[in-house]
């Protein structure tokens, strides 16, 4: 435990009675040293000693008297090695502790003899002599001199011990030598007289201290005064004739600087921003004034003579009133997008400080915003916002090869969608990572980043968004019309999420559903308000025309206020009621040239091949016979897209290909039970053929015939060869015996194969039934046979039908 100096004296005093006194009482051991007290023993022993140590600790407490002393009665306690302390202790046996640093003394003394001790010191201590001096404390550095040199000379001089602390001397020592210390400070003091001038501290800076200070030492030197420039006063000091001269001289110099010289200072923020501070306008502002002016410590300093110093200042003075409401603000900008701040040759910066209404200033990364201070907040966001416009980032998602092909297909339909509607840029990877996944980058800026990302993760799923923006007509639908959108929702396989609030519907799903919601919803709108939204029917191929003139489109749109959207099979309009006729009839009016300008053929998958030709010969060769566009649709359908005199040529070459086709690809079928027969020995008779008539001559073994030939005229000579040869073995069924040979073992494995044959051919036909009857629609089915759970699923931004079900794709 921490034991004092003073607490181990008192343990110790008496031949240590008090500490022999506690061990034996407790059994325990006590050892003082090195500013602690070590008990040793049993553990509730050592506890009890502690206790017994606390109360004896309380005791000196008790006992203690703390007495002031200042350095001379020190020296006279400490003096040789403590002499009269040591006579003191002896004397009232009492415990005497001098702290020099806190300049007291304890003194700890039983009560009985408490009063006596007290004198005794006090006796002591009052032989020791102390006076006090006031020092002012414009004085105070002068008396003290360069390193306490001036005071030290006086102690030593004197023998005495001299403090100074908050102005008062403190002398104290033998009474003879404190009486000539006091004598001397006080004569001092007389011959130190202090005069105050007021002036303002920069202008008498400017008038007296000169360059680097030779102007005012020359002046102490000459008026043998000390000078001292304070806050709104110069002081003087020294004896009193030469103060006198000295502050008479000081004025006059102060009142000639002060006509001609002035001194305007202002914030450092107005000294730093404003423009009539800079240096070319102050510059120019000298010839105009007929002064000189510099600028320094956040002030101007104007000289020149009495009338235009005075205009001058008064000038600069209501600069710097323009701009009492002006504050500065900071804003971080990371380095790389200083330049995107800046622009080419400063130009956004420049249209950013006029729109907003401030000036920046840049300094490394920081921004300096300068101006009106209720303007800054919208400054700051203004220039956050302008970056996030003009600073692009790119993001990268991940995903799969067979979701990556979403975004390939039709023309990359899907990634051009989204750049014209989001202003970004998609890049889809040339080859794929040999591991890990495939990444899309998305380039734009943040506001277009996070408006784009979700409609690109959602069509790399498969599926795209619409947003029908219908005002007040979304209320009408949800309570007037006779949509149901959950119903929609299932045949569609489209997330439907009307918003009254915003006036719009969003719909999210696969590309064939988006395009039945739409028609539904504006079926429904045409019904609702026929003045205002419109259903046109139109075929595919006018509608691929109609594609071709979309700019035309969007120019009637522009300039008359109104919408056309292009589906397949119909074109919706939303117009005005007074723009709603002539709207359709422009449309109309489209679509009538696009029936002339845009076919579409059927050719079939079978005769795609023969239309495009070897490397495109035959399509490229009607393409530059007709001026027409072609262009191969889904494998079966030729568009032809051009003027209708092209179109119409484009048909007629077209029809006169697939006349060709027909004329050399002939495909018939012959009895199953001659093919061997018509073959003859090792397939010599279809050698023969197809080398007398210059064609391709396929006989399967069910009997289907496929003949091959570049002019009609030699496939119609190997039909007829062939048709020959079936007749000669149909006459001599012998023959097909013969040319089977050892075929009989395999007979049953040929009668297997065409009644496998046979129901294929019944199960195709069931098929092709079915497709022509109508499809039974999911709601229906789900009538039929109701599959829906007997609880709600799905979110609060579902809706409901009338049996109560919502249902969640």
């Amino acid at each position: 435990m921490p034991c004092e100096n003073l607490f181990t004296r008192f343990l110790l005093q008496n031949k240590a009675e008090r500490m022999q006194q506690t061990q034996r009482q407790f059994n325990v051991r006590l050892q003082a040293s090195n500013g602690s007290l070590v008990v040793k023993g049993e553990k509730d022993a050592v506890a009890q000693a502690i206790a017994k140590v606390e109360a004896l600790r309380a005791e000196l407490a008790s006992r203690t008297i703390e007495m002031a002393v200042n350095g001379a009665q020190i020296d006279m306690l400490l003096n040789q090695k403590a002499a009269v302390v040591q006579a003191l202790e002896q004397e009232f046996g009492c415990l005497i502790s001098v702290e020099s640093a806190k300049g007291s003394m304890k003194v700890v003394v039983d009560e009985a003899r408490r009063e006596e001790t007290v004198e005794a010191i006090n006796a002591k201590l009052a032989t020791v002599c102390t006076e006090r001096v006031e020092i002012p404390e414009c004085l105070l550095a002068l008396f003290v001199g360069p390193k306490g040199s001036n005071i030290n000379a006086m102690r030593q001089a004197h023998d005495t011990k001299a403090e100074l602390a908050k102005g008062v001397l403190e002398i104290s020592g033998k009474e003879e030598n404190v009486a000539a210390m006091k004598k001397a400070v006080e004569e001092w003091l007389e011959q130190h007289t202090i005069a105050e001038i007021p002036a303002e501290r920069q202008l008498a800076r400017e008038a007296l201290i000169g360059e680097k200070g030779a102007k005012i030492q020359s002046l102490r030197k000459e008026l043998a005064v000390e000078i001292q420039i304070e806050e709104g006063k110069v002081v003087v000091i020294g004896a009193p004739e030469n103060v006198e001269k000295a502050v008479a001289t000081l004025t006059q110099l102060l009142d000639t600087y002060r006509k001609e010289n002035a001194v305007v200072a202002m914030r450092h923020e107005v000294f730093v921003n404003a423009k009539e501070l800079r240096r070319s306008e102050i510059d120019a502002r000298e010839k105009e004034w007929n002064v000189s002016m510099s600028l320094r410590h956040d002030a101007v300093y104007i000289h020149g003579d009495e009338a235009s110093v005075a205009k001058a200042k008064q000038e600069i003075e209501d600069i710097v009133a323009k701009y009492a409401e002006f504050h500065e603000d900071s804003l971080d900008v990371p380095k790389e997008e200083i330049g995107v701040l800046l622009g080419k040759n400063g130009d956004n910066l420049r249209a950013l400080e006029s729109q907003l209404g401030v000036s920046v200033h840049i300094e490394g990364s920081k921004l300096r915003i300068w101006g009106p201070a209720s303007a800054l907040p919208a400054a700051k966001a203004g220039i956050v916002s302008n970056l996030e416009e003009r600073v692009y980032l790119t993001e990268e998602l991940n995903c799969t090869g067979k979701q990556i092909e979403f975004l390939r297909a039709e023309r990359f339909e899907v990634v051009h969608a989204i750049q014209n509607a989001y202003n970004v840029t998609i890049t889809l990877p040339r080859e794929f990572p040999l591991s890990g996944p495939i990444k899309v980058a998305v380039r734009g800026n943040r506001r277009q980043l996070d408006e784009a990302i979700p409609v690109v993760r959602e069509a790399l799923q498969g599926l795209i968004r619409c947003e029908l923006h219908l005002d007040g007509m979304v209320h009408r639908l949800l309570t007037e019309s006779s949509l149901q959108f959950q119903r929609l929702a299932l045949e569609s396989r489209c997330r439907i999420q009307p918003d009254e609030a915003a006036g719009l519907v969003r719909i999210v799903g696969p590309k064939q559903g988006v395009e039945l919601v739409q028609v539904r919803v504006w079926e429904q709108l045409a019904a609702l308000d026929p003045s205002l939204y419109r259903k046109i029917d139109v075929s595919e191929a006018v509608l691929l025309g109609l594609q071709e003139k979309k700019d035309a489109m969007k120019t009637f749109s522009k300039q008359h206020g109104v919408q056309l959207r292009l589906l397949p099979q119909a074109v919706l309009v939303e117009a005005p009621a007074a723009a709603m006729d002539e709207a359709v009839a422009f449309v109309q009016t489209l679509a009538d040239a696009a029936a002339q300008e845009s076919l579409l053929i059927p050719v079939g998958q079978d005769r795609v091949a023969f239309v495009i030709g070897a490397q495109g010969a035959r399509i490229n060769g009607i393409i530059k016979q007709s001026g027409a566009q072609l262009r191969v649709l889904r494998d079966e359908w030729v568009h032809v897209l051009g003027t209708p005199e092209q179109a119409a040529k484009a048909r007629a070459l077209l029809e006169a290909a697939l006349e060709e086709y027909a004329a050399t690809h002939v495909a018939f079928q012959v009895d199953e039970a001659l093919v061997y027969a018509i073959r003859g020995p090792r397939n010599s008779n279809l050698v023969r053929i197809e080398r007398e008539c210059r064609v391709r001559v396929r006989l399967e073994q069910d009997g289907a015939v496929s003949i091959v030939g570049n002019a009609g005229e030699d496939v119609a000579n190997a039909r007829a060869a062939l048709e020959k040869l079936e007749e000669e073995a149909r006459a001599n069924p012998e023959q097909e015996t013969a040319y089977r040979g050892g075929e009989k073992p395999r007979r049953r494995e040929r009668e297997q194969g065409a009644e496998e044959r046979k129901q294929k051919k019944e199960r195709e036909a069931e098929a092709e039934a079915e497709a022509e009857t109508p499809a039974e629609s999911v709601w229906e089915k789900l009538k039929r046979a109701p599959l829906l759970p007997s609880k709600t699923v799905g979110g609060s931004d579902m809706y409901k039908s009338e049996s109560g079900y919502t249902v969640e794709l």
